[in-house]
């Protein structure tokens, strides 16, 4: 089963990293958003 068949694993995982990032604990949560979030801007094509 992956994380996308199960809404509640999802739910919980989602929750965790917030709480993660929220609490800059441990400090590469932040980083690694940073890191996949300008990674998926350089993917999306252009309009």
């Amino acid at each position: 089963m992956t994380i996308e068949e199960n809404p509640r694993l999802k739910q919980m995982v989602l929750e965790v990293v917030n709480n993660q990032f929220k609490a800059n604990n441990p400090p590469v949560t932040r980083k690694t958003l940073q890191r996949l979030t300008k990674n998926m801007m350089r993917r999306q094509p252009k309009k």
